[in-house]
C-alpha cells in the first residue's frame, strides 16, 4: 500500500493559532506512511510559518499569489470577496485533483469547500479552532454561512468534524451529531522547552531589556479578542507599583499600530517591546517574569500551554478553557474585576519561576496527539 495524500488547508501562512496547528500537523504527520501536502489561499512568504514549512519541506500550493492589501477599502473588498467565492473553490477542485488527494483536513474556510462537496475525496474533516457560538453564530453572516458549508459538507461529503478540546466536542456534537464528532487536542512540542541554551539575562540583554526589570510577557496576534486594550490598561497599573517593570509582546496583527500608539500615549515606548514573526518563542519566554493573556475568548490556547511548559506563572481570563489551565502557576481572574485585583496578581510574591515541562502536559505532545490524527486518516 502507498502513502497516503494529505492536504491540510488553512488560509494562509501567516499567523494565527489556527494555523500554527494545521503546520504542525503536517510537518510532524509520519512520513513514510503520508505524504502531506500544505494548501492555502495565499502565501505570506516572510511569515515564520511560512519558513518553517520550507524548512521541513512541505510542499505548499496556493490559490493566489499574495495576500490582498493591508486596509483595503470597503468596496474593493466586498469586489475581492465575490470573486472569491467563484475563483476560490474552482482552484481547490483543480490542485486537489492535480495531487490526487485521499485526505482533505480544513482548518478553515469551509463555504469554498461546500461548493465543491461532490468533487472531494472519501476522507475529509474539519477542526473548529473558534468556539462554535462564535464561528457558527446564527446572527452573523458569516456564521450562517459556516453552519450551512459545514452541514452541507456533513451531509453529501460525510465530512468527519474535530474538536481540540471537550466543551467545544460536547457543542459540536449538539450541532451536528454525537457520532462525527472527534475529540483531538492540539499539540506543542515539549522539547523546545526543556532546555533552553541561553540565559535570561542574555535574552535580555539582546532585546535591550534591563537586566533588573520585572518583565509582563504576551504572545499573540494583535487582534480584538487578545484584548490588548486591557492588558496595557494593566500594565499601566502595574507600573504605579512596579517602577521596574516592562511589557514583552510578540506577535503581530491588524491592532499592532493602535498597540504601538496606545503605549507611545501611555509614555510606556522605553518600557515596552514589540517582535514580530518570531520563532524562537522558548527563548523569549525564559526573559519574561509572569505571562499574561487576558483574552476575550479562546478556543484552546497552545499559547498558555508553552507558557506552563516554561515554568512561568500566568495570570489569564476566566474565558479560556479548563482544559489548557494544567499546572498551579496559572492564576485565572474574571475579566470584569477591577484592574487593580489583576496587577495584585501579577505582581504577588514568590516572583519565582516554577520548574519547566509539569507532568500533566505530556497529554498534549505533539508526537502523541498526531498520532490520533493519523488513525483518523487511515480508518
Amino acid at each position: 500500500m502507498g502513502k497516503l495524500k494529505v492536504a491540510q488547508y488553512e488560509r494562509c501562512t501567516g499567523e494565527g493559532g489556527s494555523i500554527g496547528v494545521a503546520c504542525s500537523h503536517a510537518i510532524s504527520l509520519d512520513k513514510s506512511r503520508f505524504d502531506v501536502v500544505f494548501v492555502v489561499k495565499y502565501r505570506e512568504r516572510d511569515a515564520y510559518n511560512d519558513r518553517l514549512l520550507e524548512a521541513n519541506g512541505i510542499r505548499i500550493r496556493t490559490v493566489f499569489d499574495s495576500p490582498p492589501p493591508r486596509n483595503e477599502r470597503f468596496a474593493a473588498k466586498l469586489v475581492r470577496k465575490l470573486y472569491e467565492a467563484l475563483a476560490v473553490p474552482r482552484a481547490l477542485r483543480r490542485i486537489l485533483k492535480e495531487e490526487a488527494a485521499d485526505v482533505v483536513h480544513i482548518h478553515s474556510g469551509p463555504q469554498f469547500f461546500s461548493r465543491i462537496a461532490g468533487y472531494l475525496p472519501e476522507k475529509v474533516f474539519f477542526t473548529c479552532h473558534t468556539p462554535p457560538e462564535s464561528y457558527f453564530n446564527r446572527k452573523s453572516l458569516s456564521g450562517r454561512i459556516n453552519l450551512r458549508s459545514c452541514k452541507r459538507l456533513v451531509d453529501r461529503a460525510g465530512m468527519k468534524l474535530i474538536a481540540p478540546q471537550e466543551e467545544i466536542q460536547k457543542t459540536l456534537c449538539g450541532m451536528f451529531g454525537a457520532k462525527n464528532t472527534a475529540l483531538v487536542y492540539n499539540g506543542i512540542d515539549l522539547n523546545r522547552f526543556r532546555d533552553v541554551p541561553v540565559s535570561r539575562d542574555e535574552i535580555r540583554a539582546s532585546l535591550g531589556i534591563p537586566e533588573d526589570a520585572f518583565v509582563l510577557g504576551n504572545v499573540g496576534r494583535f487582534a480584538r479578542e487578545k484584548n490588548h486594550e486591557f492588558l496595557i490598561d494593566l500594565f499601566s497599573e502595574v507600573l504605579k507599583h512596579e517602577k521596574n517593570a516592562f511589557l514583552l509582546l510578540v506577535g503581530s496583527g491588524p491592532l499592532e499600530g493602535t498597540v504601538r500608539n496606545r503605549l507611545e500615549a501611555l509614555g510606556a515606548g522605553d518600557r515596552s517591546c514589540i517582535l514580530s514573526n518570531r520563532s524562537d518563542i522558548p527563548v523569549l519566554m525564559k526573559a519574561m517574569d509572569v505571562f499574561v493573556l487576558p483574552s476575550l475568548f479562546e478556543s484552546f490556547s497552545l499559547v498558555l500551554l508553552e507558557a506552563q511548559a516554561s515554568g512561568l506563572r500566568c495570570v489569564v481570563s476566566d474565558r479560556l478553557p479548563e482544559t489548557v489551565i494544567r499546572t498551579k502557576l496559572v492564576k485565572s481572574l474574571k475579566l470584569e474585576a477591577p484592574v487593580e485585583e489583576w496587577s495584585e496578581a501579577v505582581l504577588c510574591k514568590p516572583r519565582e519561576r516554577g520548574s519547566p515541562v509539569d507532568g500533566e502536559l505530556n497529554v498534549f505532545d505533539v508526537r502523541e496527539r498526531v498520532k490520533e490524527l493519523e488513525r483518523l486518516y487511515l480508518a
